[in-house]
């Protein structure tokens, strides 16, 4: 009996206690964040009115600031998760 669980034992003990180096990479960034700002839009020459000018400048500052604020919050989390895991793994 005693040698039916002996051998389990000093299986499991030399099992666990032969080193494996693991090394942990930090993840690429995903494609769907690396996607490019939509271009602004353009004031069309044949109605190149006050109204059609404001109009558009005012889409153009919502598409930018709408953009910008989306990379600026997904850089800056980047880089802090990147500096915890960087100095977690050292």
């Amino acid at each position: 009996m005693k040698k039916s669980l002996l051998f389990p034992l000093i299986l499991m003990l030399t099992a666990c206690a032969t080193p494996v180096p693991v090394k942990q990479r930090w993840p690429d960034v995903p494609s769907v964040l690396m996607e490019r700002c939509p271009p602004l839009k353009q004031i069309p020459v044949d109605r190149a009115g006050l109204r059609d000018m404001l109009i558009t400048v005012i889409e153009n500052y919502a598409v930018y600031y709408q953009c910008a604020d989306r990379m600026h919050t997904w850089q800056e989390w980047y880089t802090q998760h990147q500096k915890i895991f960087q100095e977690v793994n050292q």
